[in-house]
């Protein structure tokens, strides 16, 4: 089951696979990647597994988050994680 967040501090969906959770960020890269970056180590605290879905113009902020935050989230585009351009 998932559940639409999207407030102030929380995940923007949640997931459960079984009895885990899973916190799922959409990043348009619009904001500074550092500040992704934390906010997804902050997400890795409180949740199984974390990812982030970067808009498919974002190329550059993706590839720069996954060096920030590669470790702490599973980071693709919407393309590959969709299967299709957006």
């Amino acid at each position: 089951r998932a559940e639409i967040r999207n407030r102030a501090y929380e995940p923007d969906i949640v997931a459960w696979q079984g009895k885990e959770q899973i916190a799922i960020e959409y990043e348009t890269g619009k904001k500074p990647v550092h500040e992704t970056g934390q906010m997804l180590s902050k997400r890795k605290e409180s949740f199984a597994r974390v990812m982030a879905i970067v808009s498919d113009d974002a190329k550059e902020f993706e590839k720069e988050l996954e060096s920030l935050a590669g470790s702490k989230a599973n980071i693709v585009t919407a393309t590959k994680f969709f299967g299709q351009q957006l």
